[in-house]
């Protein structure tokens, strides 16, 4: 599977409900996680992901394709996508979003998608 960068498609499920979405993320783009109760894949390439309120390298652990992680709800967690394009797929509860370390990496605000 694999989805067009900086796309997500969503498989199930309404913004305040139970959902399983692909996110496919741009090469070089650092986001900030919230506290979400999630399940993930990475589906392909390497997805670099640290726990943290704020974004830390140092805390990256890489995770190749295949690799399951969980995203607690209490816990903070930021991730990096690297020199490759990745998608991972998430499953959890809604609503759900993505702030991004640095703001001109996030193409809603450059009306490239909602």
């Amino acid at each position: 599977m694999s989805a067009p960068e900086d796309e997500t498609q969503y498989f199930a499920g309404l913004a305040a409900e139970c959902l399983t979405r692909a996110d496919g993320v741009r090469s070089s783009t650092r986001v900030l996680g919230g506290e979400y109760d999630r399940v993930a894949t990475v589906i392909s390439a390497t997805w670099h992901i640290g726990c943290g309120v704020k974004f830390d390298e140092a805390k990256l652990k890489a995770l190749p394709p295949g690799s399951f992680y969980t995203e607690p709800p209490s816990r903070n967690l930021f991730a990096e996508s690297g020199d490759k394009a990745v998608v991972v797929q998430i499953t959890g509860f809604g609503p759900s979003s993505t702030e991004y370390v640095e703001a001109t990496q996030d193409r809603r605000k450059q009306g490239k998608y909602d």
